[in-house]
């Protein structure tokens, strides 16, 4: 099959859409190779195709045919989508194979497209040999080529190759990209990849995307370009494909304001609601001598179902009640690292607290997870000064769960 496909140069070449909702643009094509069947029709699955290849140590030849076509194609491509980019899949078996580190620029001065124009995408390789890649990409990059890295997140080579080869793209592999909008722990991996991403100077892609939640979950995460089936799958009529990519473009841009529209509403109304507890809560305590204090607070957590944790602080950062919750001393708590404070230890270095030393009358944390439950809270916290005219800051733990605005 493989020799057959090399022999007759039978790849067919289809395009996916890379794209930037905030633009409202399609910035980059993927070149993706499908051999095709003696009927000349039925296409065979880049999985096949490629290990067929390696198998049979034809995969530098396979590879240059695909670049070729690739190259080919986009000439039709560059003429239909503004300033449009070509990004090609190199596998790092064929940079090794073709030892001179200017083969692929040779292909793509053949071919007469500017090498500004694409971008060469590196697969994740196990076993990469890191200094020979390091030769290939800073030639290319000297002849004008943007440098992608693929499936960030993947595989162990990941962050190494983001540090020797400092590419311009990222693509965050999608076995972290599907289904996030309701996977927290993905949602955290993800927003941190694209922080260092974006410190490094580095653009960050998410692939994989097949659902409008998702694709609005990465733009709320902070996202550069998206790519997946529910923009468009990959296709050779580029009428097609630029019509269906710009449809859901649409769909997630006007789905994102609604939903942030929503999101900010219902923020100020929480921050709104939390401050007047808290203000509350301060004028009952400012009554209460520092031996009452205590007593008051387990009054006020029973009478408020929102409320997970009390404390109060002097003026030092040193708690001068215990900490009081809803279970009394029976809580049960998931593991030994979570365990609430105690009477006497010291919060000087708690945000909330240095916050409130710099003049903030009040202090409204992020979501976080608490030390002392293991539960993601917020803390409000204020300054009172109680009926002996010592100053002291309340701190109230608040579920967060009412912090979070269904997508779609």
């Amino acid at each position: 099959m493989i020799n057959r496909i090399i022999e007759e140069k039978a790849i067919k070449i289809l395009f996916q859409p890379i794209v930037t909702v905030k633009s409202n643009k399609i910035m980059i094509v993927e070149a993706l190779s499908r051999g095709i069947e003696t009927d000349g029709v039925s296409l065979i699955s880049p999985y096949i195709l490629f290990n067929e290849a390696m198998r049979a140590n034809k995969l530098k030849a396979l590879d240059e045919i695909c670049i070729k076509n690739a190259l080919k194609d986009f000439e039709f491509v560059k003429n239909k989508i503004d300033n449009v980019l070509l990004s090609i899949n190199i596998n790092m078996q064929t940079i090794i194979d073709n030892k001179r580190n200017n083969w692929f620029h040779t292909l793509v001065k053949e071919a007469g497209i500017d090498p500004k124009r694409i971008i060469i995408e590196i697969l994740e390789d196990s076993e990469i040999d890191i200094n020979i890649l390091e030769k290939f990409v800073n030639y290319n990059k000297q002849k004008g080529y943007l440098i992608a890295i693929d499936d960030i997140g993947s595989g162990y080579s990941g962050l190494m190759r983001m540090s020797v080869l400092k590419p311009d793209i990222i693509k965050i592999d999608r076995s972290l990209i599907t289904d996030i909008s309701y996977k927290k722990s993905n949602q955290e991996i993800v927003r941190s990849l694209i922080e260092l991403g974006h410190r490094l100077g580095i653009l960050v892609t998410s692939e994989g995307i097949e659902t409008l939640e998702d694709a609005m979950k990465l733009m709320e995460i902070g996202v550069d370009l998206q790519q997946g089936y529910y923009y468009s799958r990959p296709k050779s009529d580029i009428e097609k494909l630029t019509s269906k990519a710009f449809e859901r473009i649409k769909i997630v841009s006007i789905s994102y304001k609604k939903y942030l529209s929503r999101r900010i509403n219902i923020q100020k109304e929480l921050k709104t609601q939390r401050t007047e507890k808290v203000k509350q809560l301060c004028n009952q305590l400012e009554n209460c001598d520092s031996e009452k204090i205590n007593q008051e607070l387990v009054k006020i957590i029973k009478n408020d179902a929102q409320i997970e944790l009390l404390y109060v602080l002097n003026n030092e950062g040193i708690m001068i009640t215990d900490t009081i919750n809803r279970d009394g001393d029976g809580i049960q708590y998931s593991h030994y690292i979570f365990k609430p404070a105690r009477k006497g230890e010291d919060f000087s270095l708690k945000n909330y607290f240095i916050k409130l030393n710099s003049h903030k009358d009040i202090y409204i944390s992020s979501p976080y997870i608490s030390t002392a439950t293991g539960v993601e809270c917020v803390t409000v916290s204020k300054r009172f000064t109680n009926n002996e005219g010592d100053l002291c800051i309340l701190c109230v733990d608040l579920m967060s769960s009412n912090d979070v605005c269904k997508l779609g």
